[in-house]
């Protein structure tokens, strides 16, 4: 086995090699090696590696169900005043009412364009989304400048002595780094720092709620920093984004956009495929081809993976925006783009996004595993997600023509029961068990939810032993595979099981066994108690 860290060659946006480190001392990365019968479990035993050395970026207020600007052409870049308020307007009346929220509220989102308003705009627009029940977000790009090289000499940097010229990156010839149409900044210059308490004061003062930050990819490419001890892109892209971070001081939702997944603990999500908002079924299976590969970055480096805005006008057929909505649901974000102030966008909109039961499962967050991944740029068939004893299935035709597609229960890691399984879209049910076979129209998806047919079985634990240090080893068996519990203990046994205190938590393994190790505690009576999640 050969293992190296750092790499010589050309990132595919740089312009110069990558820089190198330098020291007494030299540490090289951490090296991660993964022994698993499932390439799955090998790429989430390696993010949940990775947070034990960087935890993630703490989220609590739940999944952002709302809208965003960027999605159609009407709102590109030059969305307006009475435009974002008669959104705001369709949002609450139609969307609102019939349960597209979650925690009471819906987020709706500027995207680049929205500096077409004035101060005192954008600050009547948050007072209304507020107002209405809904929470405000804008979009920055922190470490990209769209003008000219002629414009950069003479535009001043808001907060600052310099221009921005003065903050550009560069290579070590003098020559201004750019990429994609935009003009790289240099995340370690003094001027950049005072950009960033700049712009997030103002967005702050306004009072967003949610903040979108693209083409952060600039703010790790290689060349000349400011900072002399800064000799590679990502360790100039971790000083901006730390400085970052802490100026918004957990006041947003961060969200982020064509971004490097490593470093992951400076944002909530991250979009996982660009540029795929309308509907078609192309976008869908680009989508998922992220998913099939990259499911283990959402809930585990990120409290979140973004599918990109769902919209629903302008072209899709209705089965291309079902399958969309159901990508959306199995990816981890629900953020819609469609126009929303005409009849039949409205329509669109009320019929993908008010369906009770899929929205409960979009609530979760919680990105879909792949049962049979990906193939080159395609995309695997069938993801699942387990949620106690129940699980959801996503099955998705991305042809142009009718398919049957077998599910295998056991690949799908679901325990040898009969399971009832309902169509979350239609409310229609049938018994399954082993195998089923979903019929899909063309450019289809369908998404299940699978109950026990039968009462669930009841987890049986064995009289603790001691491993002669101090510590009771707890054995359980008769559980359901992936089924998580708590062992609780309490030294009352009247005392109510939500006051017992927890002492830990584990799953049932393949085999439906688990194991807890704990310590004995002190002299007096203990009892202890399993409780199923």
């Amino acid at each position: 086995m050969n293992v190296f860290g750092g790499v010589t060659n050309y990132w595919t946006w740089d312009v110069v090699p990558h820089g190198s480190i330098s020291g007494t001392t030299i540490s090289s990365p951490v090296v991660f090696i993964g022994f698993n019968n499932d390439w799955r479990t090998a790429m989430e035993n390696f993010a949940d590696e990775n947070t034990l050395l960087v935890p993630a970026l703490h989220w609590t207020n739940g999944v952002p169900f709302g809208w965003n600007s960027w999605g159609v052409t009407n709102y590109q870049n030059h969305i307006t005043y009475s435009a974002a308020i008669a959104v705001s307007d369709s949002i609450h009346t139609n969307l609102q009412p019939y349960g597209f929220t979650n925690g009471a509220t819906v987020y709706v989102n500027f995207d680049s364009g929205w500096d077409n308003l004035s101060s005192s705009q954008l600050q009547s627009f948050v007072n209304h989304c507020h107002a209405s029940g809904q929470k405000a977000g804008i979009y920055w790009t922190p470490f990209t400048y769209w003008g000219t090289l002629s414009q950069a000499v003479s535009q001043a940097v808001p907060n600052s002595g310099y221009t921005y010229s003065n903050i550009l990156l560069y290579t070590s010839s003098g020559a201004a780094i750019s990429h994609d149409g935009g003009y790289a900044i240099d995340p370690t210059h003094p001027g950049t720092r005072e950009l960033i308490q700049y712009q997030i004061n103002q967005f702050t003062n306004w009072g967003f709620d949610y903040l979108k930050l693209d083409f952060l990819s600039h703010g790790s490419l290689e060349g000349v920093h400011y900072d002399p001890a800064v000799t590679t892109g990502i360790q100039a892209f971790n000083q901006g984004m730390r400085y970052l971070l802490g100026q918004i001081n957990g006041s947003m939702f961060i969200s982020e956009s064509i971004a490097p997944i490593f470093p992951y603990q400076y944002a909530h999500s991250r979009r996982i495929a660009c540029d795929a908002y309308t509907s078609f079924i192309s976008n869908t299976e680009y989508t998922m081809n992220a998913v099939s590969c990259g499911w283990w970055i959402g809930g585990r480096l990120y409290p979140f993976n973004d599918p990109d805005m769902l919209v629903f006008d302008n072209g899709p057929d209705f089965n291309e925006a079902q399958s969309r909505l159901i990508n959306g649901v199995a990816t981890g974000l629900i953020l819609n783009g469609s126009i929303l102030t005409n009849a039949a966008s409205v329509g669109l909109a009320q019929t993908c996004l008010t369906n009770a039961a899929i929205n409960a499962v979009a609530r979760v967050g919680q990105t879909f595993r792949p049962v049979d991944g990906a193939s080159g740029t395609g995309a695997g068939t069938i993801f699942f997600r387990q949620n106690g004893n129940t699980w959801c299935l996503a099955v998705f035709n991305y042809t142009g023509g009718a398919t049957n597609i077998t599910v295998n229960l056991n690949n799908a890691g679901l325990p040898a029961y009969a399971f009832m399984a309902t169509n979350l879209w239609d409310g229609t049910t049938s018994a399954v068990s082993n195998s089923f076979t979903v019929s899909l129209n063309e450019k289809q998806a369908k998404l299940f939810q699978l109950g026990l047919a039968d009462s669930p079985p009841q987890p049986a634990v064995a009289v603790p032993v001691s491993d002669g240090y101090g510590n009771w080893i707890f054995t359980g068996s008769n559980g359901i595979p992936g089924w998580s519990c708590a062992l609780l203990v309490s030294s009352n046994l009247g005392l109510p099981t939500s006051q017992w205190q927890e002492l830990a938590t584990n799953t049932f393994d393949e085999n439906g066994n688990l194991c807890f190790t704990t310590p004995t505690g002190s002299n007096q009576s203990q009892f202890y108690l399993l409780k199923m999640q």
